[in-house]
């Protein structure tokens, strides 16, 4: 059910009670996804600013993909290019890190162009590309994986977010390779130590599931949004100045874990528009601080 004009103009003017200039997203349109996005609700889509939408080629049938952007749009969703190896057997989970620097880039580019032309179908631009799966560890693990992604989108657009992991390796790629990275942390997952989030196999050897339960992934976020930090499966302090969270539709409690994260926002924006919020462009949208109990202690919110 697309949203009321009243609920378009919350999710689209800034709130008074902006806490952050913040990005929540979250992903639309994998096949993997399709179950929860059955719900006519649509809940999620109601609270995020931003969501990875595939761009037919890790996942998404051309027709899919469209109604997705549709979908996107009824909600006031900025649209992310959700690129992926080209591995649909194994819907883009399955490293292709060996591909030659050629390759990878011309892959990048036609998933890129193509989401920005369907998305100029519906007057939509497209600021965001995310990776997907194997090739986003990659990028985090392989640096020259990571640095053929940065420059091929500097070389299409310096003005594109590349969503990345917040460890500082790619932080990096900022400075060198001049474009915009927008680091990201994954709600409900556990760190390693290194900074970048547990997959299955790393689980596997340890007796941790991979997953938080959803109580600990509220305290995960509160923990983000507080102190800019994160805590390891071993309890190392890491340092997670992220601009955006990603929440996943299959995650338990996806839904309520949103509403409180938003709760504790005051509003999560796109990150094109935290980008001008925090370069102090736009005015001060934040409430005297006696006002915002969330500074002394965010149980107010949970």
């Amino acid at each position: 059910m697309p949203l009321s004009f009243a609920d378009r103009t919350r999710k689209t003017v800034l709130s008074k009670r902006l806490r952050r200039f913040f990005d929540l997203n979250t992903d639309l349109g994998q096949a993997q996804d399709a179950e929860f996005f059955a719900n006519p609700d649509n809940s999620l889509l109601r609270l995020v600013s931003t969501v990875n939408i595939p761009c037919c080629v890790h996942d998404g049938e051309p027709d899919a993909v469209m109604r997705a952007i549709e979908l996107a749009k009824s909600y006031n969703c900025s649209v992310a290019a959700h690129i992926g190896y080209p591995d649909p057997l194994h819907q883009g989970y399955q490293s292709m890190a060996n591909m030659s620097p050629q390759a990878l880039s011309a892959w990048i580019l036609l998933q890129v162009g193509a989401m920005q032309a369907m998305l100029k179908t519906f007057d939509l631009p497209l600021e965001v590309v995310r990776p997907h799966g194997a090739l986003y560890w990659d990028m985090a693990t392989q640096p020259h994986v990571a640095k053929t992604v940065a420059q091929t989108l500097a070389r299409l657009d310096r003005w594109l977010f590349l969503v990345a992991p917040v460890c500082p390796q790619l932080q990096q790629l900022s400075e060198q390779e001049g474009i915009r990275i927008a680091p990201e942390a994954v709600l409900g997952k556990r760190y390693r130590s290194d900074g970048l989030p547990m997959l299955m196999k790393d689980a596997a050897f340890s007796d941790l599931d991979a997953d938080l339960p959803p109580a600990a992934t509220l305290e995960q976020a509160k923990q983000l949004l507080r102190n800019n930090q994160l805590t390891s499966y071993d309890g190392q302090s890491i340092a997670a100045n992220a601009q955006t969270l990603h929440i996943s539709p299959r995650m338990k409690s996806a839904v309520g874990i949103a509403e409180r994260v938003v709760a504790m926002l005051g509003q999560p924006i796109p990150l094109s528009a935290a980008a001008v919020g925090t370069s102090g462009w736009l005015d001060n949208t934040e409430p005297a601080e006696e006002t915002r109990p969330w500074l002394c202690g965010v149980d107010t919110y949970l």
